[in-house]
């Protein structure tokens, strides 16, 4: 699939167009037309894995750097809620709401399994991450969270790790759904 992305992205770059990943809701943001179709920089989301139906959260409610990400049942709480900014073309950081830290993964991802954590951040490109349609979960759209470091995405799991992408793997299929305005 990665290759796949490449090739294409090539091929469409030298017919001036762009492949675009597309995010849940497709907001425009009028102020950001690089990232004109992604979720909209006015809102917090519930970011829930299609397999197990449980959502990404801040272990613990932890602010400190380093604190793992898990997957829970969604309870409403801000450490549930993350807000998607755009900081490259179709490259998004996500914002913990109670920390304002982002997800990120240990180690600078180095390892192949490296878990899924929250740091301040430092544009390093392993806050950068993409957020790629795969399919639908009834009603919702359903998303890879691409990181742009590793050229992995986000795994669903007790403890959250990053994996090489499996096509129809649902338990690296997210959904975004609106809970909150900023």
């Amino acid at each position: 699939m990665r290759s796949f992305r490449r090739v294409l992205t090539a091929l469409l770059a030298t017919a001036g167009l762009t492949a675009a990943p597309l995010a849940s809701p497709a907001h425009a943001a009028a102020d950001d037309p690089v990232c004109y179709r992604g979720p909209s920089p006015s809102a917090y989301y519930k970011i829930t894995n299609v397999r197990t139906g449980k959502s990404l959260n801040v272990a613990r409610r932890s602010k400190a750097a380093g604190g793992p990400i898990i997957e829970w049942p969604y309870a409403g709480a801000t450490n549930e809620q993350w807000r998607a900014l755009c900081v490259a073309p179709f490259q998004y950081k996500l914002v913990a709401r109670h920390s304002g830290q982002v997800l990120d993964l240990a180690g600078g991802g180095t390892a192949a399994d490296a878990a899924v954590i929250q740091n301040p951040y430092t544009a390093t490109p392993t806050q950068k991450w993409g957020i790629w349609r795969v399919g639908q979960s009834g009603a919702l759209a359903t998303f890879q969270l691409y990181n742009q470091g590793t050229g992995r995405v986000v795994e669903g799991g007790t403890v959250l790790r990053q994996a090489a992408i499996e096509e129809g793997d649902d338990s690296q299929a997210w959904t975004f759904e609106e809970v909150a305005p900023v």
